[in-house]
């Protein structure tokens, strides 16, 4: 299709001089670089560039995807409509408020109090938490698989702040601060996923004080659920994805992993019988032995060292890798402890802050639709 395009379509925008270009369902919007459909569908891109021109861009879904799936027929109707708002003049892209956040991380309890204490006890306080996956951890008897690392807070869109759970003394101010005298509504984007992160350092939530900007943006049915491209269409936010800014960090830990694992001849695996889904007979089948993925795992990782790779050795048969895991522990994971503090603070407090001007947002959008309804 690429090639298609690229031979057709850059002669006839340089024949046809288009003023704007809608680009129509992810195939399409794949031939412009960055461009992220959940995220940008129904958002005018100015300036796009398109083989060295630039045009105004207007990507949407395709007009059969509302067909295939109605779960997305009310954004579908909506994009057409903000189309003809962008070509009269009336829409423009969402742009943030706040391009300089101040974002910080705060060290013991007389930093951690110093903000909380500016606070009313009655504020909305916005909550997120980032975690070590697959750390074991036993707190008051009840296991979790996840370990908290740290969380970010804010009470006001573009600030953003975070404490490291090494830091005990401010760690421990922010929860009995939390606990014993705030009073407001604590507000998560997936209350299900940080609530146990927050038990784990003692910071337990009442049902009835918590609001969840998830659930909000479900409820309305016309807006994206994660965070980042919530953020996006909401409140023109930026933000970093997981791996993008994990993954540099982690290479040097799994190219040391793999390296090691190398060193070993590892036995065949046994021939085995699958059921051909053609013919409907079984047939002897002899899975790739782990010498020879290893091997070609390091000629691609040389090639290419990210995220991919990480998520081709998860996919790796979990019984064939059980003498790797016994003799050279679980396979390195990206892992936000290993991410600098500059970048982290960044990272981190910025969920926080994406969450309390999402919020803000998804209730005007609620009040808009209840006034057209």
């Amino acid at each position: 299709m690429f090639s298609c395009a690229g031979h057709h379509l850059k002669r006839e925008i340089e024949q046809q001089n288009p003023k704007v270009i809608v680009p129509m369902g992810a195939a399409a919007c794949r031939l412009v670089d960055g461009l992220d459909i959940e995220k940008q569908h129904g958002i005018p891109m100015i300036g796009t560039s398109w083989w060295g021109k630039t045009i105004d861009t207007f990507p949407t879904y395709h007009p059969a995807a509302g067909l295939h799936a109605t779960d997305i027929m009310t954004e579908l109707l909506e994009d057409f409509e903000d189309l003809g708002r962008f070509l009269r003049g009336e829409l423009t892209a969402p742009v943030d408020e706040y391009p300089d956040p101040d974002y910080r991380l705060l060290k013991g309890k007389k930093q951690v109090l110093s903000i909380l204490d500016q606070r009313s006890i009655y504020d909305i306080i916005y909550v997120d938490t980032e975690f070590e996956p697959d750390v074991s951890i036993i707190v008051n008897e009840r296991w979790y698989r996840d370990r908290i690392y740290c969380l970010s807070f804010c009470f006001t869109p573009g600030t953003g702040y975070v404490i490291k759970v090494d830091d005990t003394e401010g760690m421990a101010a922010f929860t009995e601060w939390m606990m014993t005298r705030h009073r407001g509504q604590v507000c998560y984007h997936s209350a299900i996923a940080d609530m146990p992160m927050l038990e784990q350092v003692g910071v337990t939530t009442p049902i009835r004080r918590v609001d969840d900007t998830m659930e909000r943006s479900y409820l309305l049915q016309r807006t994206p659920q994660g965070l980042k491209a919530l953020a996006y269409r909401l409140a023109g936010m930026h933000m970093d994805d997981f791996l993008d800014v994990v993954t540099p960090y982690a290479v040097d830990l799994m190219a040391e992993w793999i390296i090691n694992i190398s060193m070993d001849d590892w036995p065949k695996p046994a021939e085995q019988m699958v059921l051909d889904g053609k013919t409907g007979e079984y047939k002897k089948y002899k899975p790739q032995g782990l010498n020879t993925k290893i091997k070609r795992l390091i000629t691609d990782f040389t090639k290419n060292p990210g995220h991919k790779v990480f998520k081709r050795v998860g996919e790796w048969d979990e019984e064939q890798m059980l003498p790797v895991i016994d003799k050279y522990g679980y396979i390195p994971k990206p892992n936000i402890k290993y991410v600098p503090e500059k970048h982290l603070i960044r990272y981190a407090a910025r969920d926080a802050d994406a969450t309390c001007r999402v919020r803000a947002m998804l209730i005007k959008l609620k009040r808009r639709i209840r006034h057209v309804a």
